[in-house]
């Protein structure tokens, strides 16, 4: 595959978003090199399998991988959590209601010596990526910039739903239930509200307001009972083109 790496603006439909699962142990990394192979996928179209040298994975990252043995290690680590990336989906008939995983890879290998990576992508999810209609789009420098994967996950989301009407301060809101909240960034089970104000509410709102948006907080919804019911997202992007 010839890798001409140009502008890394990055398209895919609306549903991957929404309905595409991520392990919770991805990093920011992580992200970064899945978010990557979806360029050159796109670049690579009309080629059901596709090989991808480990140096194209690290052409949008702000700075230069000095620790080239490790970012070697990381490709190898990332295979083998990418396995566990899947599209969740529901389909209803009269006659049945049909839930289910479809993976997004069919196959995925990295090769040591040559340093290359080759894989195999699911129908459904190239499907995903050519939509030509409800999609959203950004640019990989930027995208790759973001250093929390939590920011990352909220970044996406704002992108997907900038078309959202602004109130009169110019401000936008976004309101997700705890369940899709939590679903879309892959917050850990174990994370009880506390921690994600400390690791996911703080440090995106901190991160996301320092130049990607003019504003980004977090404000939770209370039952009767006083549960979390709920987690509205206010945002300003008037900032951004």
């Amino acid at each position: 595959m010839k890798i001409e790496v140009e502008k890394g603006d990055l398209s895919y439909a609306n549903e991957m978003n929404m309905t595409l699962s991520f392990p919770e142990s991805f990093t920011a990394s992580d992200f970064n090199m899945f978010f990557t192979i979806c360029y050159f996928i796109k670049k690579d179209r009309f080629n059901d399998k596709i090989e991808i040298p480990f140096s194209a994975l690290e052409s949008f990252l702000p700075s230069k991988i000095k620790n080239k043995k490790r970012f070697h290690e990381d490709i190898v680590k990332f295979v083998d959590k990418i396995k566990l990336i899947s599209k969740i989906y529901t389909i209803k008939t009269i006659e049945e209601e049909v839930y289910g995983l479809d993976a997004f890879f069919t196959s995925i290998k990295a090769y040591r010596n040559k340093q290359i990576l080759s894989l195999e992508v699911n129908k459904k999810a190239k499907e995903f990526l050519f939509s030509f209609s409800r999609y959203l789009y950004f640019n990989l420098h930027e995208f790759c910039g973001i250093k929390s994967k939590y920011s990352k996950s909220v970044f996406r989301i704002l992108i997907q739903f900038k078309n959202v009407k602004s109130n009169f301060k110019g401000e936008k809101e976004l309101t997700l239930t705890k369940k899709q909240f939590r679903d879309l960034l892959s917050i850990p089970k174990k994370y009880k509200p506390a921690h994600i104000d400390q690791k996911v509410l703080k440090p995106s709102s901190s991160e996301l307001s320092d130049g990607y948006f003019n504003k980004v907080d977090f404000v939770k919804e209370f039952s009767d009972s006083n549960d979390i019911i709920a987690y509205k997202i206010i945002f300003d992007d008037s900032n951004r083109k």
